[in-house]
Order: structure tokens, then sequence, then C-alpha cells
């Protein structure tokens, strides 16, 4: 994951950044996963991406912080297919 963190400052011409990166931590973790997910069902590309944000209408209860669902360019997945994407994986043990 920190291969993955280090490689988009470096991809977004931002190295200096790097020095300054926090510790990744369980959150960062889901949240890649989900970026993940959502290019997977639309079928994107990296050539594709042109805008990554949070999207402030759907979230998903990970512990007890809300994760913002990842809204790529305008492609957004639906919290109960995250639900059952996370139930089968370890991510939720």
């Amino acid at each position: 994951m920190t291969a993955a963190v280090i490689a988009g400052y470096v991809w977004n011409d931002m190295p200096y950044g790097i020095s300054y990166m926090r510790p990744l931590d369980d959150y960062d973790i889901i949240r890649f996963y989900l970026m993940f997910l959502t290019i997977e069902k639309f079928g994107l590309t990296m050539s594709d991406i042109n805008r990554v944000t949070k999207n402030p209408k759907y979230s998903i209860k990970f512990g007890n912080v809300d994760i913002f669902l990842p809204l790529i360019n305008d492609y957004t997945l639906e919290p109960e297919e995250v639900k059952i994407e996370l139930s089968k994986t370890k991510l939720l043990s």
C-alpha cells in the first residue's frame, strides 16, 4: 500500500510530498480497495480517470468511522454493493 501511495505522489509530479506523508492505516487500505472496486466495476483505465473525490451522498461504517465512497469522474458504487464485496474479504475480520 505504501508503494502505491508513493507512486501516486510521483505520478502527480509531487515527490516532495512524500517526506510529509503520514503512516498508512486500515482506513487508507479500505479507501484504496473501494477505488479499485469502482475502477473494476466500471471498466475504467488510468487514462480514463480525471477526478477522484469522496461521494458526499454515500458512506459505509468501518469500525466506528464513516468512510465515504469514492466518486471517480461521475462513477460510484452503491453502499449495498460495497457491503457485499467487503463481506467476501478479510477486511471485516
